[in-house]
C-alpha cells in the first residue's frame, strides 16, 4: 500500500498503530469502532484520494486519542463542518473561489462572484442559483475528476468512508498483507497437543489432506481450504468446529455460508456430532427437520416462554378495551399499554440472549451474521463456507464479527459470485471476484495466503472424475471410491470404459426474442434419453438431474417432459430436477444429462467458455454423465477441444442412432416383460 499510494512512512506508521488499537484486548465497542473510522476519514485519507494534489498537507492520524475500555469517545469532530469530512458532503458556493483542500482545484463560477446578501423575499431564487451553482460546478469539475478523483466519485454512494483496501482493514489484525509469516497463530504447546490427540482419534473418519487443513486452521490466523467437488468440504468443516468446541474449548464459533442451504449443510453435520448449535435468521428459510434449532423455535418453546404469552395475551386485551375509555383513565391504559409492550420486548431479548449464551456454534448466512441477535457479539472462530459464491462485501460481514481466527472454504475452479448489474460495474468494483479466490491471487505479489487442498474425492466414478482433476486441479486428486461402487445405471448404451458419453447432435441452436438459445433435437433426444433409463429400472427419476447453461433450453425441457408423462406427483418424471449450471452448485446426483445447445457455424459457444461452469456441472454425476453437443462448434474452444480429446482418446462417443436403438430395444423389453407378466397373472388365475 506504501508503495502504491505513495503514502510517507510516517503516515504508514500511524495507520499500523491504529490496526493494532483494534487488535488489542482493550479495544471493544461500536463507537470506538466509529470513532476510529472518522479519524482515519477525515484526518488521514484526503491525501489517498487525491493523491495527484501538490499542495494537501501532510495530516496524521492521532491514535493517541483513540478512547480506551471505561472512557467514552468524543465524536463531536465527526460532525464537525470545518471537517473534510463536511467539505466533501457539502459544497459551500461561497468558498469557491480558493482551492480545496481534499480535492483537486476548483474555478470560481460567475453567479458565486456576484452573489449578494439575501433578503428573506429572496430566499427561493437564491435557493435555485445556490443548487445551479453547485450542479455548474460539478459539471465543470468532472474532467478534473477523471484522472485524480475518479475514485472517489465511484465511491459516492458510499458517503464519507474512504476507499481503503477491505483486507488490510479486516485482515490484518490477522494477517499483514505484506508478510505471510506473521499469519501464524502461535498456539501453545499444549493447543498443538490437543489438535494432533484429536487428529489421532479421529484418523479413521477423516482423510490425510483433511486431517493437514484441521492442523492448519489450528496453527495460523487466517486459513484457506480449497475443496474440489466431491472433497468434503462440509465434513471437514464440522469436524473442525467439533475440534474448536470441544477439545480446544474456545467458543462460541459462527459458522457461515452465502446461502441457506449450505448453512443448514453445516447445522445438520453439527447436529449429527452433538455440538449445540443455534440457527439464526428466518425461520421459513430453514429445512423442515432443523426448526427445532432455529431461535424463533428455541424462544417459543423456552420454559419462561409462557410468561411472554400471558402478558401479550393481556396487552392485546387491554387495547380492544380502549373504545370503553376516555379523558384520564384512556391515558393511563395507554401508558400502561406501552408500558407492557416494552416488558414484553425486553423479556424476549433476554430469552434469546440466554439461549445464544448456551450455543457452542451459531449458524447465520453471511448477510444473517449481521442480524440483530447477533450486534453485540464477536467469536473466537468464523468459518465462512461457500466463500467464492459469496461477494467480498458479503464477506466481510461475517469477518467482522470474529476476534481470533478466521477460515474460508471455497473453491476458485466453481461458479464465482452472482451478482446482477452492469458489465462495467461488475469489472471496475471487482465484484465477480471472492475474497478467496483475490487472496490466492495476490500471492504472484506476496500478498496473499496458499489454500490448503483437500485432495480425495469420494463422489464420481473414477473416469467422471478424470478430466476434471486434469483440466482444473493439476491431477492433484485421488479417488477415495471405486469403480464398483460407482456401477453405471442401465438403459444407455454405456461404451467400456465407463459412464461417460458424448451424443453428438447436427442441428443447429435457436434465438428466442429475449436473446436465450435452445435446441429442440438435444430436447427431444434427452426426454428419449430419460424415458431409457427408467426403462432400465436401475435408478430412480428424482436421481437424474438434467442441466443446461440456457433458460430457454430449460423451459423448453421442463414442457417436454411434462407433456410426455407429467412431472406433477403421480406423473412418471415426477422428481426430475431440470435446472441451470448455477442451481445445482453444492448437489449431486446419481446421473448427470447436460445439454450444451451452441450449434453454429462461427463456433460461438457463450456461456459454455467459462470453465468453472463446465467443471460444476460435470462434477455433479456419481454414477453416469451423458453430454449432447454440436462437435464442430464445442472444438473451437480450448476447454472443450481439451475433453473432445478425453473422449475420442476413451472411445467414449455415442452415435445418436445406436443411442435410438438402445431406446426401441428397452421399449421392447418392457412391453415384452408387461406381458408375460400379465400372462403369468391370467394362468395363476
Amino acid at each position: 500500500w506504501r508503495l502504491d499510494k505513495g503514502t510517507n512512512q510516517t503516515q504508514f506508521d500511524r495507520l499500523c498503530e491504529a490496526l493494532e488499537v483494534i487488535s488489542s484486548s482493550s479495544f471493544r465497542g461500536p463507537k470506538q469502532v466509529q470513532y476510529l473510522l472518522t479519524t482515519l476519514t477525515d484526518d488521514y485519507m484526503p491525501e489517498l484520494l487525491y493523491e495527484n494534489e501538490q499542495n494537501t498537507p501532510n495530516k496524521t492520524c492521532p491514535v493517541s486519542s483513540i478512547p480506551t475500555e471505561g472512557t467514552e469517545p468524543n465524536l463531536e469532530k465527526k460532525y464537525d463542518p470545518s471537517s473534510n469530512q463536511a467539505k466533501r458532503r457539502k459544497l459551500d458556493p461561497s468558498q469557491q473561489s480558493s482551492p480545496s483542500k481534499v480535492g483537486p482545484e476548483k474555478s470560481p463560477t460567475k453567479n458565486a462572484e456576484n452573489k449578494k446578501p439575501k433578503d428573506d423575499a429572496d430566499d427561493d431564487v437564491d435557493n435555485e442559483s445556490e443548487s445551479e451553482n453547485i450542479h455548474q460546478m460539478k459539471d465543470s469539475s468532472d474532467s478534473d475528476h477523471e484522472k485524480s478523483g475518479e475514485e472517489f466519485l465511484k465511491l459516492e454512494p458510499y458517503k464519507w468512508f474512504a476507499p481503503l483496501p477491505i483486507e488490510p482493514f479486516i485482515l490484518a489484525q490477522w494477517n499483514d498483507p505484506f508478510d505471510l509469516s506473521n499469519n501464524c497463530r502461535f498456539s501453545s504447546q499444549s493447543d498443538l497437543e490437543t489438535v494432533d490427540e484429536f487428529i489421532e482419534n479421529t484418523s479413521n473418519d477423516l482423510n490425510q489432506s483433511q486431517q493437514n487443513a484441521i492442523k492448519h486452521a489450528a496453527q495460523h490466523r487466517v486459513t484457506l481450504i480449497q475443496g474440489p467437488p466431491g472433497t468434503g468440504k462440509t465434513f471437514t468443516s464440522v469436524h473442525l468446529v467439533k475440534m474448536w468446541v470441544e477439545n480446544l474449548k474456545r467458543k462460541p464459533v459462527l459458522a457461515s455460508a452465502y446461502s441457506n442451504v449450505a448453512v443448514d449443510q453445516i447445522l445438520a453435520g453439527l447436529l449429527k456430532l452433538g455440538i449445540k448449535a443455534v440457527r439464526v435468521g428466518q425461520s421459513s428459510r430453514v429445512q423442515d427437520d432443523l426448526q427445532h434449532s432455529t431461535i424463533q423455535y428455541l424462544v417459543d418453546n423456552h420454559d419462561n416462554a409462557k410468561d411472554i404469552t400471558e402478558l401479550k395475551a393481556k396487552t392485546m386485551g387491554m387495547s380492544g378495551n380502549f373504545s370503553n375509555l376516555m379523558g384520564e383513565d384512556l391515558m393511563m391504559a395507554k401508558r400502561d399499554v406501552t408500558r407492557n409492550w416494552k416488558q414484553i420486548k425486553q423479556m424476549h431479548a433476554t430469552l434469546v440472549k440466554e439461549i445464544l449464551d448456551n450455543a457452542d456454534v451459531i449458524c447465520a448466512t453471511c448477510v444473517g451474521s449481521g442480524a440483530f441477535e447477533l450486534r453485540d457479539r464477536f467469536f473466537e472462530l468464523v468459518l465462512v463456507d461457500e466463500c467464492t459464491q459469496a461477494t467480498e462485501p458479503s464477506c466481510m460481514i461475517s469477518l467482522s464479527k470474529s476476534s481470533s481466527q478466521v477460515i474460508l472454504i471455497g473453491d476458485q475452479q466453481q461458479l464465482p459470485p452472482t451478482v446482477i448489474s452492469e458489465k462495467n460495474l461488475l469489472e471496475d468494483e471487482g465484484l465477480r471476484v471472492s475474497l478467496f479466490d483475490r487472496l490466492i491471487r495476490q500471492r504472484s505479489q506476496n500478498a496473499g495466503i496458499k489454500p490448503v487442498l483437500l485432495k480425495t474425492q469420494y463422489r464420481m466414478h473414477p473416469l467422471i472424475s478424470e478430466w476434471p482433476n486434469f483440466q482444473f486441479y493439476g491431477s492433484a486428486l485421488s479417488n477415495g471410491i471405486t469403480k464398483d461402487e460407482r456401477i453405471p445405471p442401465c438403459g444407455f448404451p454405456w461404451k467400456v470404459p465407463g459412464p461417460v458419453a458424448f451424443v453428438p447432435i447436427h442441428h443447429f441452436e435457436e434465438q428466442t426474442i429475449h436473446g436465450s438459445k435452445l435446441n429442440r433435437a438435444e430436447a427431444n433426444m434427452i426426454v428419449s434419453v430419460v424415458e431409457s433409463f427408467l426403462d432400465g429400472n436401475d435408478i430412480e427419476c428424482s436421481n437424474i438431474g438434467v442441466i443446461s447453461p440456457y433458460s430457454a433450453q430449460v423451459h423448453l425441457l421442463r414442457r417436454l417432459f411434462s407433456r410426455s408423462s407429467g412431472t406433477e406427483l403421480g406423473g412418471r418424471f415426477h422428481g426430475l430436477e431440470i435446472k441451470s449450471v448455477d442451481g445445482y452448485q453444492g448437489r449431486e446426483k446419481d446421473l448427470i444429462i447436460f445439454s450444451c445447445v451452441r450449434a453454429n457455424n462461427f463456433g460461438r459457444i457463450g456461456f459454455l467458455c467459462d470453465g468453472r461452469r463446465v467443471n460444476v456441472a460435470f462434477t455433479r454425476a456419481k454414477r453416469g454423465l451423458v453430454v449432447f453437443g454440436h462437435r464442430r462448434t464445442l472444438q473451437c474452444d480450448d476447454i472443450w477441444r481439451s475433453w473432445l480429446h478425453f473422449i475420442d482418446r476413451n472411445n467414449l462417443i455415442v452415435s445418436r442412432s445406436a443411442v435410438l436403438a438402445h431406446r426401441s430395444k428397452m421399449a421392447k423389453q418392457k412391453l415384452l416383460g408387461g406381458s408375460s407378466q400379465k400372462s403369468k397373472i391370467i394362468e395363476n388365475s
